[in-house]
């Protein structure tokens, strides 16, 4: 019993050792990539201007106090405590007095809230995606969501706005002999992707077993840049309404079309409880999809106690086979 109990931890700790090399590559990666290092730059750049600002600013009325929660609150990108902070008098007449305006300070703000947004994202993608490349969050919600999808054995599938999403782990575990192409507009997404797929043994075995293939597709905002292939399935999971050029994707979609070809559509709507600033209405989603002639063939929910919907369109009508997509 001893000696299984020392198999045991050894295991562990090999499993926790190669877990912490993976993540220390992972970062290493994520570090020499070109867009991390241009936000390093850029905030290094950010960080000597209102040093700048801070240095040559003239405290009158203001305490040291006040001027070091001014520049916390802006690098902080905290909006309401700066609205707050510019509301006081003595920080009003200070401003002016140095000839700086408070809409100045809060575009400062702004922008190290898109670096810290940029870099968070990054190191999202990188290191939770390498980190748990093999773990997949909540497998029997997946598992249940997949199955009312509807994707024959063997299927050609292209998920258009893959993301984070922890879906293709699933279809290569439910699958066999299938073609999954994980579309995407987002360099760190497609990086993660990558790497995820060259490290992780485990998820190869799967793929090797079940003989399924992977392939990541970098797309653009108006099409997919796959239309020279048809499939299956064709998915949009919480991926319309974030759709910036809905009518140019929508014709790369349906090149990749056939009669037989489903379009399956989860969304959580407006009306439905959705807080994503770019949501939309049910009532809106209904007329897109059917001003670009698609026919709704049915409607289930995504689980037992969620809100959202899983739409199955198809489109009857023969492709355009003359369209291109714009970059």
């Amino acid at each position: 019993m001893l000696r299984l109990y020392l198999f045991l931890c050894a295991l562990t700790c090999m499993h926790l050792s190669f877990g912490q090399l993976l993540s220390l590559k992972a970062e290493r990666m994520m570090q020499e990539d070109p867009e991390w290092k241009v936000i390093n730059t850029d905030l290094e750049h950010l960080d000597s201007l209102l040093q700048i600002v801070k240095d040559n600013f003239v405290l009158t009325e203001m305490n040291s106090d006040q001027m070091d929660s001014l520049v916390l609150f802006i690098r902080l990108c905290d909006q309401p405590a700066l609205i707050k902070l510019f509301a006081k008098p003595v920080v009003q007449h200070d401003l002016a007095l140095n000839n700086l305006e408070a809409e100045y300070l809060r575009e400062f703000a702004r922008q190290y809230g898109q670096l810290f947004y940029r870099s968070q994202q990054l190191n999202f993608n990188y290191l939770f995606y390498n980190k748990n490349n093999n773990y997949v969050s909540n497998l029997s919600r997946w598992k249940k969501e997949l199955a009312r999808y509807q994707i024959p054995e063997g299927a050609r599938v292209l998920d258009v706005g893959n993301g984070n999403s922890d879906l293709f782990k699933v279809m290569i575990r439910k699958f066999h002999g299938s073609e999954i192409y994980l579309n995407d507009i987002d360099q760190a997404v497609l990086k993660a992707l990558k790497f995820t797929l060259e490290t992780s043994k485990r998820l190869n075995r799967i793929l090797k077993k079940n003989n399924n293939q992977v392939f990541i597709v970098e797309g653009s905002y108006a099409g997919t840049r796959v239309e020279h292939l048809t499939f299956d399935v064709i998915i949009l999971r919480n991926t319309l309404h974030h759709l910036q050029n809905f009518e140019c994707m929508m014709e790369s979609i349906k090149q990749s079309m056939l009669p037989s070809t489903k379009l399956v559509v989860v969304e959580i709507f407006k009306d439905e409880g959705s807080f994503c600033p770019q949501g939309i209405s049910s009532g809106y989603f209904y007329e897109l999809m059917e001003s670009q002639g698609f026919v709704l063939e049915k409607v289930t929910p995504t689980s037992k106690n969620s809100t959202g919907h899983i739409y199955h369109f198809t489109f009857p009508r023969p492709a355009n086979p003359t369209f291109q997509a714009i970059d």
